[in-house]
């Protein structure tokens, strides 16, 4: 009898412990999800809501305790609730997490958010789907960087394209990019004729001063990565063979994690016939 009094003490302690457990491991979750700066919700198979965080009754401009127990489809106020209730039925039938990307105004906010919606089914240990959590972020920010960085490349490439003078983008002293002015100035017939060649090609083996020209090439690109741009005069050798003078500005800059060079030419030989 004394030993099963004892043991039925510790069986206590056990689930009295196990439950204080719980307790605190329930609000250490609820206090991460409520801090988080996403949107965060939770439903039932059913649709209903189990649990949202802070953001999410920021931006709905609801509070959780009008929220818990109901559908989309209850709250009424939200027009868009089938299309959710239809996502949400993909992603209870999906195995792996579904993203959407919806247009939303947050409560009393005038401009639109682009929101990246990331929902994934919910199983319990037995491996049952239960609900679904979603995790709304807000990409307005990012959405519109983008643009702006699309807007800007195509700017460039306007004016890279159109511009007088011959452009070319230089890769470890290997052509990688160029106007059509390049193409032209350099006898290659088109830009895609230029593209992959080695930059020995479009110079004699001596300079007109008489040194090699790819000592003083080596010597310019030491004061280019010292100093991040140089202008000089240079002689150019076409692919047809045919020599000419340029003055070529060529400038240092970091793209996608990479070194590259820009070089302008801009043809001389009639100015320099006329010294």
């Amino acid at each position: 009898l004394p030993g099963e009094m004892a043991e039925r003490e510790r069986a206590h302690v056990l689930l009295r412990e196990s439950r204080e457990y719980l307790v605190v491991h329930e609000a250490r979750l609820r206090a991460l999800l409520r801090s988080l700066p996403e949107q965060v919700w939770m439903k039932d198979r059913a649709g209903a809501y189990l649990a949202v965080n802070a953001e999410f009754e920021r931006f709905q401009g609801v509070g959780e305790a009008d929220v818990l127990g109901k559908t989309d489809l209850e709250m009424g106020a939200w027009a868009k609730a089938e299309h959710y209730e239809a996502q949400d039925q993909a992603t209870l039938a999906a195995a792996e997490p579904l993203v959407f990307h919806e247009t939303e105004r947050g409560a009393g906010d005038t401009g639109e958010r682009q929101l990246e919606v990331t929902k994934t089914a919910v199983r319990d240990e037995r491996g049952e789907v239960i609900g679904v959590v979603g995790i709304a972020r807000d990409m307005t920010e990012i959405h519109a960087a983008n643009l702006a960085l699309k807007t800007s490349e195509a700017r460039f490439r306007a004016t890279f394209e159109t511009a007088g003078d011959a452009i070319l983008i230089i890769r470890q002293a290997v052509v990688v990019d160029c106007n059509r002015r390049a193409a032209e100035l350099l006898a290659s017939g088109a830009r895609g004729s230029l593209l992959g060649q080695s930059m020995d090609l479009f110079a004699p083996a001596i300079q007109p001063d008489g040194e090699p020209s790819s000592r003083l090439a080596a010597l310019h690109l030491a004061d280019i990565r010292l100093g991040g741009m140089k202008t000089f005069e240079w002689r150019c050798r076409r692919l047809d063979g045919a020599s000419f003078d340029a003055e070529i500005t060529i400038s240092l800059f970091r793209h996608n994690g990479q070194n590259l060079l820009q070089a302008v030419l801009r043809d001389v030989s009639e100015r320099r016939r006329m010294i």
